[in-house]
């Protein structure tokens, strides 16, 4: 940019403290050269800057290039208090063609790097910081590594409660917490503020498995309770009327102790019975007439059950029989023609060490006359499998059409 100064002789540019009827001449110095005929002069001095005259006429010239926009490699601005600092901006990154607006917020403000900390901008809430993420799940403030308060998380997938090796046996001042204890490789919890912790890792006699479908249904309804007549109310997989309920005194006054056996099996916690009366008709071949069926394994290796069977017999004209069964192994009483007495055969079976050998006692009783009672007892041995299912029965056989036998009553009770 350029810029003409016609400078005139009689131009006043600065307070005149001439004494005479005119005012002195005004001569031009560049940079301090020499000056023609100065009684007052202009010095043009800075970088950029030059001024020659010739005649009356001074030229005051300003360096710079065509207007804006300048090149990128100008700078724009230098410290008033050292020159040496100066900024300008870099633009050669932008896409061709574009122009890019910077527009400053309405207020003094330092501006910040990209490799800057947080620490250079002003302190920041959670509830701040909350309010520009958008992928955050649940709510409250953002929580510290150590000593959190967090309420009811969801965790999902593995987790790790310690990735640091933790040897701790002692529960001071440490009531409610919990750890992986590495060295004794087990789960430990604090139920107080002193003594050793209690181990949670499983070991014999501990509940590794609720049972099916705890998972996605209702497990226990009534949950387990201390007081009251129900201990356990179990729902299993479909929530339904039906239950499984363990009860208990709702105020034993004794130490009441249940012990179950060692032995690998199903826990028979009822009887099994038929008491629907069936008969043989007028089959004259043995008949099966009650039936019931003793789980598989039931019995263990130590187990026994009695097998309790009642018949009432009908008809005079020929003789007739019954057998009671466990499994194959039967026993059998016979009456002759005139005889309708009822009768009574009980088997008690019990695994000898064994689940396919049995040590068995059998009773027979039968109604006497006059309303009295005959009886006789036998020693037998057996080798049912009991690891499968067992299935117990009566049996019944006329020599003659017009007679029966009924069975009543078919019993089984258990002793696992």
């Amino acid at each position: 940019m350029r810029i003409i100064v016609l400078l005139s002789l009689f131009l006043a540019i600065c307070p005149m403290s001439w004494a005479g009827p005119f005012d002195p001449p005004v001569g031009i110095q560049d940079e301090g050269g020499a000056e023609r005929k100065p009684v007052y002069r202009i010095n043009c001095v800075g970088a950029g800057i030059s001024c020659t005259q010739s005649g009356i006429i001074g030229t005051l010239t300003v360096a710079g290039g065509a207007g804006l926009p300048t090149v990128d490699t100008t700078s724009v601005v230098e410290g008033s208090a050292d020159a040496t600092k100066e900024i300008r901006f870099e633009v050669d990154g932008l896409t061709t063609a574009t122009v890019r607006v910077i527009t400053p917020p309405d207020k003094d403000f330092t501006m910040a790097a990209t490799n800057d900390t947080l620490a250079v901008f002003a302190a920041t809430t959670s509830a701040q910081l909350a309010g520009v993420i958008s992928n955050e799940t649940g709510s409250g403030l953002l929580a510290f590594g150590t000593s959190p308060t967090i309420a009811t998380p969801a965790l999902t997938g593995a987790y790790d409660l310690n990735d640091v090796a933790v040897d701790d046996d002692d529960c001071t001042g440490q009531q409610g917490q919990g750890w992986y204890d590495s060295t004794d490789a087990a789960w430990e919890f604090c139920n107080a503020n002193s003594g050793a912790p209690a181990t949670l890792a499983a070991a014999a006699g501990d509940v590794t498995a609720v049972g099916p479908g705890c998972a996605t249904g209702a497990c226990f309804t009534d949950t387990v309770a201390t007081t009251g007549a129900n201990l356990l109310v179990w729902e299993g997989v479909t929530s339904d009327a039906s239950e499984f309920t363990v009860a208990v005194p709702s105020d034993p006054t004794i130490d009441i102790t249940a012990t179950f056996g060692t032995q690998t099996g199903t826990v028979a916690l009822s009887h099994t019975k038929n008491l629907t009366e069936v008969g043989t008709g007028a089959a004259t071949v043995e008949t099966d007439l009650q039936t019931a069926t003793i789980a598989a394994n039931s019995m263990g290796t130590t187990g026994c059950i009695r097998i309790t069977g009642v018949w009432s017999l009908t008809g005079t004209a020929a003789g007739k029989d019954a057998w009671l069964y466990f499994g194959t192994f039967s026993i059998t009483d016979a009456q002759t023609a005139a005889n309708t007495r009822d009768w009574v055969m009980t088997m008690l079976v019990c695994n000898d060490g064994s689940a396919t050998a049995q040590k068995v006692s059998v009773t027979q009783i039968q109604q006497g006359g006059t309303n009295s009672m005959g009886a006789s007892t036998a020693y037998q041995t057996a080798a049912i499998d009991t690891t499968l299912a067992v299935t117990v029965k009566t049996t019944g056989k006329t020599a003659n059409a017009a007679d029966e036998v009924q069975s009543e009553m078919l019993i089984v009770e258990a002793w696992p």
